[in-house]
């Protein structure tokens, strides 16, 4: 099975955040939840083939983000993103399409 593969349809690396978080979040507000920054940079390196091996630290399954300033910060990340979201893909991909991808993920 082709891990970008959604819907029936093959989607690019860059696209795929975007399809990842509008199929499997709500909006919080008037504004839909997006990818961070980290997590579409590293789902381009994880599906570009540029490396025979991808290790991703970073991604808790607890969805706890390191921010500077944890109080307003820590809110601000839960409403705009999902940390939990990201972590299960990730995991997800390394449990599933680990000789594919040649994915580790480490907590």
């Amino acid at each position: 099975m082709d891990p970008l593969q959604l819907s029936g349809e093959h989607m690019s690396p860059r696209s795929l955040p975007k399809a990842i978080y509008a199929a499997m979040t709500d909006p919080f507000g008037p504004k839909p939840r997006g990818a961070t920054s980290g997590f579409s940079g590293a789902m381009s390196v994880v599906f570009s083939d540029a490396c025979r091996r991808v290790d991703l630290y970073g991604f808790s399954n607890n969805g706890g983000p390191e921010y500077y300033n944890l109080g307003q910060s820590q809110i601000f990340m839960k409403q705009h993103h999902s940390a939990e979201l990201e972590s299960w893909v990730f995991h997800s991909l390394m449990r599933n399409y680990s000789n594919e991808l040649h994915t580790c993920v480490h907590i």
